[in-house]
């Protein structure tokens, strides 16, 4: 049995959340969170800290 596939697609769809003020304010906070973490990321690999060591060094251990 063949199951039917949708015509409508992410993009759409997206579109049509984000057109509700609230779900597009979430979005937003969600991307600058995400942008965020990729640079603090980029910014252990880059001074070759592992994140144990970035932990211990602002004394953020568990």
């Amino acid at each position: 049995m063949m199951s039917k596939k949708h015509s409508t697609t992410f993009s759409e769809i997206k579109n049509i959340a984000l057109a509700d003020p609230v779900a597009r304010a979430a979005y937003d906070d969600a991307e600058d969170e995400w942008k965020l973490r990729e640079f603090l990321l980029k910014a252990r690999k880059k001074a070759k800290l592992s994140q144990t060591e970035l932990a211990k060094r602002l004394d953020i251990e568990p």
